[in-house]
């Protein structure tokens, strides 16, 4: 009874702590409380430096260094075979969180780093030599590759499984990571997720290339974290947050996000990340999946990016040190050429109409003929191109249910749009 949320409060307050400072649960028999306290104020020191800051490396198939517990206790991450969120509200530490996270793979030299981000954010950009693929930014364009490098690792996802079939192995373990054979460890941070997953044009097609990644990649030795301070299911599609066996919340504002993170029904568990106060509890963090307890609070390692304080360059530096001294490739040598430049629906459909009415249904396979790597066009439908076209101002009538689509309303539409753009610069 007393391990119950409300109770845990009341208990922390007759040792005149901070309920945060006391963490019990039940001992070995249900009969027994066991409970622990910290000294008054010890937390306000933090988790203490990054263990790897000078020196070492990691073989992210033992973890990865996260932090520590309550207890003082260090903390890594298991990574393989599993998929992390992370998130909370702004400012609370889910940035330099990842950042820990993906640090731990840099120091391993047989790991790929892919690192998204579409915002303007300098959290990630002292990662950049050591990523095989890495996008910052907000623009239409940067979207578009973002979309295009998940639709290469989605590709990749199905090689590794014929690899995993033609080897005979049910996932991918240290062993096979060494052979050099396409079974290294990857790890992808998709930072501001819910930008991309609610990006007007290329969100649905994302949200649908992560799911399946998340859901096939883990036991293929791809490592997906996702990063995000909106953890709802408007934001975050539940396929995804299903299939994160990792939770890391930070303060939160609601129950809502509290399960977003860790999982359905933590909040009505008493695992609650509402618990933590903004602004107070920064790098204090309610983690999932780290132990064998629900859930664990942690106080997360902080590497710092400022430019007059740089911790993360100098670790970059020693990474790639340690790839050249195993003669490995560095990570941007073998990144392959990308269809990433955004298209313009309207203008491929003028080209490929010409000055002929066309159903639809028969339209999609000559958009993919036009540009066969382009994405959106893979999986696009006659049904789906009527509504791409009605958000452009383009009304498809279902004649004959044919769903005729004329030249003329493509071009008018052009023209239409020409003259906006033409007023705006006028203004």
């Amino acid at each position: 009874m007393i391990a119950q949320p409300q109770r845990r409060a009341q208990f922390a307050g007759a040792l005149y702590r901070a309920t945060k400072e006391v963490w019990l649960k039940t001992g070995p028999e249900a009969s027994i409380l066991d409970g622990w306290a910290a000294d008054k104020g010890a937390l306000a020191e933090g988790a203490g430096p990054y263990p790897l800051l000078s020196k070492g490396t990691v073989d992210v198939f033992k973890g990865v260094p996260f932090g520590k517990t309550l207890r003082g206790d260090p903390i890594d991450a298991p990574v393989i075979s599993r998929n992390t969120i992370v998130g909370g509200m702004p400012g609370q530490g889910k940035s330099s969180a990842a950042r820990v996270l993906v640090v731990g793979f840099a120091l391993d030299p047989t790991a790929e780093l892919r690192i998204w981000v579409p915002d303007s954010n300098f959290d990630f950009e002292a990662f950049k030599p050591r990523c095989s693929r890495y996008v910052m930014g907000a623009e239409p364009e940067k979207i578009a590759e973002i979309l295009a490098h998940l639709q290469e690792l989605h590709t990749e996802v199905q090689t590794r499984g014929d690899l995993l079939v033609k080897y005979r192995i049910p996932e991918v373990t240290r062993e096979w990571a060494n052979k050099n054979v396409g079974l290294h460890p990857v790890v992808c941070l998709l930072e501001e997720a819910h930008v991309a997953f609610q990006h007007p044009e290329y969100g649905e097609d994302i949200c649908h290339l992560v799911i399946e990644i998340v859901r096939l990649g883990r036991k293929r030795g791809i490592h997906f974290i996702i990063s995000t301070q909106a953890p709802t299911k408007d934001s975050i599609p539940r396929d995804v947050t299903r299939n994160c066996s990792n939770g890391i919340a930070f303060a939160v504002g609601d129950h809502v996000a509290n399960d977003a993170l860790l999982g359905q029904g933590a909040y009505r568990g008493g695992h609650r990340a509402t618990e933590l106060i903004p602004g107070t509890d920064i790098g204090t963090a309610l983690v999932k999946g780290f132990s064998g307890q629900r859930s664990e609070m942690v106080q997360a390692y902080f590497l710092s990016v400022d430019n007059k304080h740089d911790q993360v360059t100098p670790i970059i530096k020693r990474s790639l040190e340690a790839i050249e001294r195993r003669g490995i490739k560095p990570p941007n040598s073998d990144t392959p050429e990308l269809v990433t430049a955004a298209r313009d629906l309207l203008e491929d459909l003028d080209e490929v109409l010409n000055d002929q009415t066309i159903p639809a249904a028969d339209i999609p396979p000559m958009l993919r003929h036009l540009a066969p790597d382009w994405f959106p066009y893979r999986g696009m439908s006659g049904k789906k191109l009527v509504i791409e076209l009605a958000k452009r101002g383009v009304k498809v009538p279902s004649t004959g249910n044919r769903w005729p689509v004329d030249p003329v309303a493509i071009r008018r539409a052009l023209a239409t749009r020409s003259t906006e753009d033409l007023d705006d610069w006028d203004d």
